[in-house]
């Protein structure tokens, strides 16, 4: 029993981070929204939009290469421990200076173009945050590197969480966007310069080897394009909303996908029991089993999914009313529409991510960038037609789109053993959402006590229906122990 607790425990650690920061953009999501406005908002979007296209060519993806050449050295070993974690935080450094002064450049030109001529003091304020990101990004693989896992998920969480509160202080106290990035970015800061001062005394100074580094970028550089083709697969999209419908629509577009984008917090468990667990499993030669463990999680998250993303298209208008109601007069399309085409994008996102784990089993690196790179093609081309004819609801097919030929891709190249019934639950799986969907649509609704009561109605239903058609068991759930319950089934 103590054995069981311990497991659940480091599970927590590994887990929380991860789900809090997805739950911190809803839960405080309202409350930057209602002081700075849905305007504001769409800059804000596309400010940490152009921080995510940029802080891959700062970071270069050395945070992978750090834990794959420091893993094995011992602690005794401090000069190379030193030269490995400093080598990448300095070359990230040089690199942010390189990038921050063209990005100020450009600045001007960005904010006419993408954000209407807004305040453009909250775009430059944020400049800062390329180097605090691309740090993150190299800090806290140090301390995997170590062996510290729950170290390492604390102060993420705690990277997570105060400097986002930072944001939300700063907006609230000032109703200012401007204020919120100033003292987000102090605090990120002050944060990040103790952890640096903490780990300069584990390694016993600083320490920079040119050698090293260029090993480093030959290992992370596929890294590094793979994040930037995977987060531009989103940011494409927002761009145009922006450039062509002005912030407001991106402000709605954003909180949208992010109410939906909730649900890839399901997949966490997952991605991580699969990425600690299959890797020796497959290397001692047993590829079947591995197999069927990833094709059991896929169909564990494809069932949430589905419950899930039925019960917030059912009930989006009314989770807005609750939760939004200063952007309903700024709405003037159906919503559902373009509710489906997010849920089938996070549905395909997720099911990705267990093909890009089959990749890494097969040691197929370049193939995820060759994935991504076709997927971020696909937006690059498709996004500017389907937004100008359709709108938000283009936006939102575009990655639709883009999602489902790469995971085409996926089935084609890689050698996953999935026979033709595992994909029975897919067909079954239409039965329970129809059934939560209308039980959802059919209860009397109003207020926020009388939404949740047809929610609960909406999932003790899609449970019960996939209990009786077999689709997930109320025993697998009941199961002790994780790995008891990615056994696969007939």
């Amino acid at each position: 029993m103590n054995r069981l607790s311990k497991k659940a425990t480091d599970s927590l650690f590994l887990l929380a981070p991860a789900w809090f920061n997805r739950l911190k953009a809803i839960i405080f999501l309202p409350v930057i929204v209602a002081y700075i406005g849905i305007e504001s908002y769409g800059a804000f979007v596309l400010i940490v939009a152009n921080l995510e296209v940029l802080t891959p060519f700062v970071h270069m993806g050395m945070g992978q290469a750090l834990v794959r050449y420091t893993s094995a050295l011992d602690a005794s070993n401090k000069t190379e421990i030193r030269k490995g974690f400093w080598t990448p935080i300095l070359a990230a450094t040089g690199f942010s200076c390189i990038l921050g002064i063209g990005y100020a450049l450009a600045i001007p030109s960005i904010n006419e173009t993408l954000m209407g001529g807004s305040d453009v003091r909250a775009v430059y304020a944020s400049i800062p945050l390329l180097l605090a990101n691309a740090l993150a990004l190299i800090v806290f693989p140090y301390f995997n590197s170590r062996k510290r896992f729950k170290e390492a998920s604390i102060y993420r969480m705690l990277r997570d969480l105060l400097p986002y509160l930072g944001l939300v202080t700063g907006i609230v106290l000032t109703n200012d966007l401007f204020a919120g990035i100033v003292l987000l970015v102090i605090l990120q800061y002050i944060f990040l310069g103790y952890l640096l001062f903490k780990i300069s005394g584990e390694t016993g100074g600083v320490g920079f080897d040119l050698a090293l580094l260029r090993k480093y970028l030959r290992y992370s550089w596929p890294f590094s394009a793979t994040i930037f083709s995977q987060r531009n697969i989103e940011n494409i999209p927002k761009y145009l909303i922006s450039s062509i419908y002005g912030p407001v629509a991106l402000g709605i577009y954003n909180i949208l996908l992010t109410i939906m984008r909730l649900i890839l917090a399901f997949n966490i468990p997952f991605i991580k029991f699969a990425e600690s667990h299959l890797p020796k499993m497959w290397d001692e030669g047993a590829r079947s089993r591995a197999s069927d463990i990833i094709n059991t999680c896929t169909r564990y998250y494809f069932v949430i999914v589905c419950c899930c993303a039925t019960l917030i298209v059912m009930g989006i208008n009314d989770l807005l009313e609750i939760f939004f109601p200063a952007i309903l007069e700024n709405i003037t399309m159906p919503l559902i529409p373009v509710m489906v085409a997010f849920s089938l994008f996070v549905l395909l996102y997720g099911i990705n991510d267990f093909s890009r784990i089959f990749a890494k089993l097969e040691e197929k690196s370049l193939l995820v960038l060759s994935i991504s790179l076709a997927g971020l093609t696909v937006i690059a081309v498709l996004a500017p037609i389907l937004v100008r004819s359709f709108g938000l609801t283009g936006a939102a097919l575009s990655q639709l789109v883009a999602a489902l030929i790469m995971q085409v891709f996926y089935t084609v190249s890689l050698k996953t053993n999935r026979p033709l019934s595992s994909y029975m639950y897919t067909v079954k799986t239409l039965i329970p959402v129809l059934l939560a969907g209308t039980t959802y649509w059919v209860v009397p609704k109003q207020g926020i006590l009388t939404v949740g009561m047809a929610a609960l109605a909406g999932v003790c239903l899609f449970v019960l229906s996939t209990h009786i058609l077999k689709i997930i068991t109320l025993q697998e759930v009941a199961s002790l122990g994780f790995s008891k319950a990615v056994q696969p089934t007939d």
